[in-house]
């Protein structure tokens, strides 16, 4: 058997088990394709984003009304509260 047959014959074997595979999975394969994954590994990574800004923002808070906080240190944390509304 030539190179070119032998070639032939393994690809199309290839696509007739992929094909096979794909129709015995039984399930809705529009759910598998790589932007779903991208899209959902982006939400992931916002919700995570937004749950570090809430608890960086509920540690300003807390700094603020701390009594023994100096003038400075509460101008500084208020800029930085201010600089984390901004960027919302």
């Amino acid at each position: 058997m030539n190179k070119q047959a032998l070639a032939f014959i393994s690809m199309f074997t290839l696509v007739l088990m992929l094909s096979i595979y794909y129709v015995s999975l039984g399930t809705d394969t529009s759910n598998l394709t790589p932007v779903n994954d991208v899209v959902h590994v982006m939400a992931l990574m916002n919700e995570k984003n937004n749950e570090e800004k809430e608890e960086e923002k509920l540690q300003l808070k807390n700094a603020l009304s701390d009594p023994d906080a100096s003038e400075d240190k509460k101008k500084e944390v208020l800029q930085l509260e201010h600089a984390l509304i901004v960027e919302d």
